[in-house]
């Protein structure tokens, strides 16, 4: 199973709707030259899952995401939201 490199490795997403996060969640597993499958048995999840989740399905458990991200080495951080202006 390859390691992730946290210094070559860099990813910040601002996410806003569940599809934004399996958006970010794809791109990330990408970077790292994962498959579903493998981000799956490092998250304790199954790819069918990890698919879900990657997908933006809104029906994902917290629970699941809090293991794929676990699972991918990356952390929810909890911030207020910038404001844009018209």
């Amino acid at each position: 199973m390859p390691k992730i490199l946290a210094k070559a490795l860099t990813l910040t997403s601002v996410v806003r709707n569940p599809q934004q996060l399996g958006a970010a969640l794809f791109r990330f597993r990408k970077q790292v030259g994962w498959t579903q499958q493998q981000t799956g048995e490092r998250s304790g999840i199954k790819q069918p899952i990890v698919s879900q989740a990657e997908s933006g399905a809104s029906g994902t458990q917290l629970g699941t995401l809090f293991k794929l991200l676990a699972g991918l080495d990356l952390e929810l951080v909890v911030r207020n939201r910038k404001k844009t202006t018209p």
